[in-house]
């Protein structure tokens, strides 16, 4: 096979690599700059094509618009924070016992962290837990004293345990929504 070196097979190199360029600028604004991507649906041929919206290109009339955003993004409540996936409120509530606590989150469709969700969270800027610990909805059997179990608790410095009879500080959790 001998390759063309005159005009027309430079030409021809010259088109492939306006076309390869041409397709990788209209290939970096897909999806749009807000994570839209935005394509038309030709029902008849059962056909999908990707068009860029923002440069003003546009579905023929037998096509369908439609388009999706590429990623959900988490988003809390105000006065939470996003930690593990949840939303873990910014500043502790008043000391409590841990059954009434856990009672109040749950009257506001919330629930106590986990130990391990409480001990990633307060390693967050500007997030300091209560000196004596905070509750957390993690329980023990321990067969032990006169409750039969222990509730762990999280400081800032180290996870402990207790009983249920002190009432410390604590923090409730909302799912995070999807914005």
């Amino acid at each position: 096979m001998r390759l063309s070196t005159g005009r027309a097979g430079r030409a021809a190199l010259a088109i492939g690599l306006l076309m390869l360029i041409g397709g990788g600028v209209a290939y970096a604004t897909i999806p749009s700059s807000d994570g839209t991507i935005s394509g038309c649906y030709d029902e008849g041929q059962g056909k999908l094509r990707l068009i860029d919206a923002d440069t003003g290109e546009q579905c023929k009339k037998k096509e369908t618009s439609i388009s999706w955003k590429t990623a959900a993004r988490l988003v809390c409540p105000t006065g939470t924070t996003l930690s593990t996936g949840v939303c873990i409120e910014d500043t502790s509530r008043s000391p409590a016992l841990q059954s009434p606590a856990a009672h109040v989150c749950a009257l506001d469709g919330r629930r106590l962290p986990s130990g391990g969700e409480l001990r990633t969270f307060r390693r967050a800027p500007g997030i300091t837990l209560s000196p004596l610990g905070e509750w957390t909805d993690d329980i023990a059997d321990t067969n032990a004293g006169t409750t039969g179990f222990t509730i762990f608790i999280v400081t800032d410095a180290a996870t402990a345990t207790t009983d249920s009879f002190n009432s410390l500080a604590y923090r409730c959790v909302a799912g995070a929504g999807i914005g």
